[in-house]
């Protein structure tokens, strides 16, 4: 459980802890392979990707673990290249927060304000705050890759360990707040950006389309894993 007190390192250990201890993975498994037809696309698709309707798993530290099933396109469906993001929504110190994760246990935390600003600078809407967890998930749909990031220390504009993001929509700052935690507090359309700023743009969106890549080569390798333990549920082995 997340408390106030903690110090925002501290957050992403017990998220991690959590995580670990509750085998969320496996019990993904369990419920999405056998089961991913029952979970109705919800959102649609963005150039052919499918995403799913989200579930979610109680650790047993408390925290509610949402897992978000997500394909690329109807073939990668076909092959059993299913993706998975986890997050957990939290309330700190009186803010809204989202936290996402991935192997290398680098916790990602995105706050309200993030979503707010990419409501009113891309999507170009507003955002309520009831809405957060929805809107949120939709971010995390079209974002997945946040990392790789830059991290220029003592910026004296945007605070010590300043991060500066590549995602899909634009560029996300931010702060590193611990050696395994990121604070995502903000985002900036691609038209807002400074010369500099796109320069390094520029850079991150080569390493995070490598990044993606690599997620996509990891996904068609667990694919053949996924596609046997389907074969297995529906009695064909």
């Amino acid at each position: 459980m997340i408390i106030d007190t903690m110090t925002w390192e501290e957050v992403g250990q017990e998220i991690l802890k959590d995580y670990d201890e509750s085998d969320i993975d496996y019990r993904c498994s369990n419920i999405v392979f056998p089961n991913l037809n029952k979970y109705k696309r919800a959102y649609g698709n963005r150039t052919g990707m499918h995403a799913f309707k989200e579930f979610t798993i109680k650790g047993k530290r408390s925290n509610v673990f949402t897992v978000i099933p997500t394909v690329d396109n109807k073939s990668a469906m076909k092959n059993g290249c299913i993706m998975k993001t986890v997050v957990v929504f939290f309330r700190y110190q009186k803010g809204m927060y989202m936290a996402m994760f991935g192997h290398n246990k680098f916790v990602d935390v995105i706050s309200a304000h993030l979503i707010l600003r990419h409501n009113e600078r891309f999507n170009e809407k507003e955002f309520e705050p009831e809405t957060f967890r929805k809107n949120a998930i939709d971010f995390v749909i079209k974002n997945n890759v946040l990392s790789p990031i830059k991290v220029e220390l003592n910026n004296p504009k945007y605070g010590e360990n300043a991060t500066f993001c590549r995602i899909e929509d634009g560029i996300v700052l931010g702060n590193l707040v611990g050696p395994s935690v990121a604070l995502h507090k903000t985002f900036i359309s691609d038209k807002m950006l400074f010369e500099n700023q796109q320069e390094m743009s520029d850079i991150l969106e080569e390493e995070r389309a490598a990044a993606a890549q690599e997620d996509l080569d990891d996904n068609a390798r667990y694919g053949s894993i996924y596609r046997s333990l389907r074969d297995f549920y529906q009695g064909k082995i």
